[in-house]
C-alpha cells in the first residue's frame, strides 16, 4: 500500500494546508518472504495510516480495496468506491470475433480467459497463474491470454515453460500491434 508519493503528498498537504485526494488501487500483497510481509504491515500501520488520515477524500477501485484501507484504519469515513472502467465510445470492435481469433491463432472452441496488465507479482500475477493451473484441470479447451509487460515478465515466462503450460499465451505488447489501441477492447469484448 505504501507509496512514497502518497506520503510526500500528505506532508505537502499538511505544510501548505491544502486538501489531498488519495487513490488506492490494490490491497495487501502477500509476498512469499515473511520479512517483506512484516515490513509491509509495519509500513501500512505507520506511513500508510498517516497518508490516509491526511487525505480529505480516499478513492478506492473496489470494495475489497475499501476493506483493506479500513483494515489500516477503521475510523475512516471519507472513502468512495470508483470502479475502473472502459470508455466504450473510444474502444469499440473493428474486427469480428473470428478475425481476432485468427490473428491470435486461437481455436474457435477455446474458452478464453484474458488479463491485460502490468506483469508483476505485486499486482497478483501469481494468482492468475495459480488460477490457470486449477482451471486447466477442470475445463477442456480453456486458454489464457496474458497481455502487457512488466518487471516480472521473464520470471513468469520461465515459470510457464517450467510447468509446461501449453494453454497460456503471453502476448506481451503484441496486442497493441495487431490493430492499434482498440485491440484491447476487441479481445475483451469477444473473449467472453
Amino acid at each position: 500500500m505504501v507509496w512514497m508519493q502518497s506520503f510526500f503528498g500528505a506532508l505537502i498537504s499538511r505544510v501548505y494546508k491544502k486538501p489531498m485526494v488519495l487513490t488506492q488501487h490494490n490491497t495487501f500483497i502477500n509476498y512469499k518472504k515473511p520479512a517483506i510481509r512484516l515490513l509491509e504491515k509495519i509500513a501500512d500501520k505507520i506511513i500508510a495510516r498517516y497518508s490516509l488520515n491526511t487525505a480529505g477524500r480516499i478513492i478506492v477501485v473496489s470494495e475489497e480495496t475499501k476493506k483493506y484501507v479500513l483494515s489500516i484504519d477503521n475510523k475512516l469515513n471519507n472513502i468512495s468506491v470508483l470502479y475502473n472502467g472502459v470508455d466504450f465510445k473510444r474502444f469499440k470492435p473493428a474486427d469480428s470475433k473470428e478475425i481476432i481469433r485468427k490473428k491470435l491463432n486461437l481455436n474457435y472452441n477455446n474458452f478464453i480467459c484474458l488479463t491485460v496488465r502490468r506483469i508483476t507479482f505485486k499486482n497478483g500475477i501469481d494468482t492468475f497463474l495459480e488460477t490457470a493451473k486449477i482451471l486447466s484441470s477442470k475445463i477442456k479447451d480453456i486458454i489464457f491470454l496474458l497481455g502487457g509487460k512488466g518487471p516480472d515478465l521473464t520470471m513468469v515466462n520461465n515459470y510457464i515453460l517450467k510447468t509446461i503450460f501449453s494453454n497460456i499465451k503471453i502476448l506481451g505488447l503484441y496486442l497493441m500491434t495487431i490493430c492499434q489501441s482498440t485491440i484491447l477492447y476487441r479481445i475483451f469484448l469477444y473473449a467472453f
